[in-house]
């Protein structure tokens, strides 16, 4: 699943970065993938909601100072 999900972000090219944080078993994780991009466009992320459906993902915007 999270092969394809990566596979549907960089199908849409930009220049926004990506990460995954993954849970399981009560700890955390963060994959990185610092020379990927993806471009987050009404397309992009309905197909994601088709993948995952609605409630187990989201995006929020990060503010870089």
């Amino acid at each position: 699943r999270i092969k394809t999900i990566y596979g549907t972000l960089i199908s849409f090219h930009g220049r926004d970065k990506f990460s995954f944080q993954i849970f399981e078993n009560g700890k955390g994780y963060l994959m990185d993938f610092p020379g990927e991009s993806t471009r987050v466009c009404a397309e992009m992320l309905a197909r994601l909601q088709k993948l995952m459906g609605e409630e187990s993902w989201r995006v929020e915007e990060i503010t870089f100072q």
